[in-house]
């Protein structure tokens, strides 16, 4: 007997102990469990109120979500996400399919779904990604920035090269094991200290922004979008304001999280010029996430991004001393040595971190392995006579990843993107091939 496939909106409830919230608590379980199957680990695992206060967070983007059923079973699950205060031709997608139910047509049916959603929402660029470990055998695809390559072999990358999709950008997923020694973060603060010279100041805070800082912070935040290199992505200048700095903490506090933050000051101008920042769960066991960093462009070349990551791990060490790991992305679009690349090292303005590891069944992390992100814009194919063109990668700071889908009036070939990627910013995370 042939099963069915369905897919259907998945209802948000008010609470979780809603009498309808039991479909929505299977989502989060479902993405959960192809997380772990994925990374051999379960460092990246929300909890269900997290993704709820998300989801009742409308106010400066559009979230959906949809599942697949299989007769009647929910075995598959996927997010829609678009920019709710200003016109955008972008739709971000991400999903993933429970690993006993893969190959058996539930992630095509939902992928295609989602795409049709996409395609005739008035937002025709489909951008998003996946997480995948980027196992060193096999033949390499490499990213058009010239930096960082997937696995050609991985189901993820076969799933999305059949639909059209090409690789635009590699993103790189790594762990900070805590506590690092106070001497070693001594020395790594004052030669950036010593770069930076005597026109920057430190400046670190926990929880809500100081109102001086506010119009500073947001004005970094916005720069995310603009200053971040997005390969050949389709990125909105994501506009933040004081009240949206405010919204922003109240809802990680809703979520069980708190902010601690490390800036900058440039001290001739009295502004802030670079900060990075952290998201600390209530439960200290659990890991730590890296937030965004950034210095702006003008103030580049001064080892401002190492100061205030270092200046902000001191202050956590301080203030949270239980927390044991802080989970990081980071673009593969730098010089190799400027890329986190083993634990015993410090490359340029990152973090002392390793790859995060797969385990093997002695549960121990099998060697050679970490988990890299990647987006993926487009390949050549006619559509009627459409062209799709596409671009995928991760936001630079905060989105799920999602796939990105490019369609205008033409009789020219069409391409399409997707991209499987990390973001550091609050925002949920998908892995494997999502749909594979």
């Amino acid at each position: 007997m042939t099963a069915t496939i369905t897919i259907d909106a998945l209802a948000i409830p008010d609470a979780l102990d809603s009498p309808d919230a039991a479909d929505f608590a299977r989502v989060v379980q479902i993405r959960n469990a192809y997380l772990e199957q994925s990374l051999e680990t379960d460092v990246m695992e929300v909890d269900a109120q997290e993704v709820l206060v998300g989801m009742h967070d409308q106010a400066w983007s559009h979230k959906r979500r949809y599942v697949a059923r299989l007769d009647g079973e929910i075995v598959a699950e996927a997010a829609m996400e678009w920019e709710a205060t200003i016109p955008t031709n972008v739709t971000w997608l991400g999903g993933g399919v429970l690993p006993g139910y893969r190959n058996q047509g539930v992630g095509t049916k939902l992928f295609d779904h989602m795409e049709a959603l996409a395609r005739a929402s008035g937002r025709p660029v489909i951008q998003g990604g996946a997480i995948h470990a980027n196992i060193a055998t096999g033949e390499p695809l490499a990213s058009p920035t010239g930096f960082g390559t997937v696995p050609a072999d991985d189901p993820g990358v076969r799933f999305l090269r059949k639909r059209w999709y090409t690789l635009e950008q590699v993103y790189r997923i790594s762990v900070l094991d805590l506590p690092v020694l106070s001497a070693t973060l001594a020395v790594h603060r004052e030669a950036a200290e010593a770069k930076a010279g005597t026109e920057y100041r430190v400046h670190t805070w926990i929880g809500p922004t100081p109102k001086r800082w506010l119009d500073d912070i947001a004005l970094l935040s916005t720069r995310m979008a603009t200053d971040a290199p997005s390969a050949g992505l389709e990125i909105d200048e994501d506009v933040w304001d004081a009240a949206r700095i405010r919204a922003q903490e109240a809802r990680a506090a809703r979520a069980g999280r708190v902010h601690f933050t490390a800036a900058v000051e440039h001290l001739p101008t009295g502004q802030l010029v670079a900060f990075n920042g952290v998201l600390v769960p209530d439960n200290r066991q659990r890991p730590v996430q890296q937030g965004p960093t950034l210095a702006l462009k003008e103030h580049r070349g001064h080892r401002l991004g190492m100061l205030v990551k270092v200046a902000n791990i001191q202050q956590l060490a301080e203030h949270s001393p239980e927390s044991s790991l802080i989970i990081t992305g980071r673009r593969s679009d730098r010089e190799s040595g400027q890329i986190i690349r083993d634990e015993a090292s410090w490359q340029g303005p990152t973090l002392l971190c390793r790859p995060v590891r797969r385990r093997n069944r002695t549960g121990r992390p099998a060697p050679g392995r970490h988990v890299s992100l990647y987006s993926v814009p487009c390949c050549q194919r006619r559509h009627r006579s459409s062209v799709i063109r596409a671009g995928s990668a991760v936001t630079p700071c905060s989105r799920k990843y999602v796939t990105t889908l490019r369609m205008s009036r033409s009789s020219r070939n069409c391409a399409s993107g997707l991209s499987h990627g990390f973001t550091a910013c609050g925002k949920s995370i998908r892995t494997g091939c999502p749909f594979q």
